[in-house]
């Protein structure tokens, strides 16, 4: 449950990173040198994401191995996983959902 919000708050940094370089930068890159950008990021965060979840699993087993616990599961960190990635999209969702409701009720008449 903590995968979720801590995706949102990097997302919610790396959005307002991105807002804060658009509003001092005046001249935008070109098309290629963007398309270049994504695909390294692409890389970079794969890459990072991969080699987070495999400490992050040595780590957890080595907890549990100095706690005297059983090995947990090999399940374990796909549902963690899946339920990190799901309750990042409701909370983005939400998010995302927040301003088009708002200015909906701003422009909706009263009485």
């Amino acid at each position: 449950m903590i995968g979720g919000p801590a995706g949102i708050a990097g997302y919610t940094l790396g959005v307002l990173a991105a807002t804060a370089v658009r509003a001092v930068v005046a001249r935008r890159p070109g098309a290629r040198f963007r398309a270049v950008t994504w695909w390294v990021y692409y890389i970079v965060a794969g890459v990072g994401a991969v080699v987070g979840l495999v400490w992050s699993a040595r780590a957890q087993r080595r907890l549990r191995s100095l706690q005297g616990l059983d090995p947990s599961s090999p399940w374990n960190g796909l549902m963690i996983v899946v339920i990190a990635l799901g309750t990042g999209l409701l909370l983005l969702v939400l998010a995302r959902g927040l301003r088009p409701a708002a200015r909906t009720l701003i422009r909706t008449p009263i009485g």
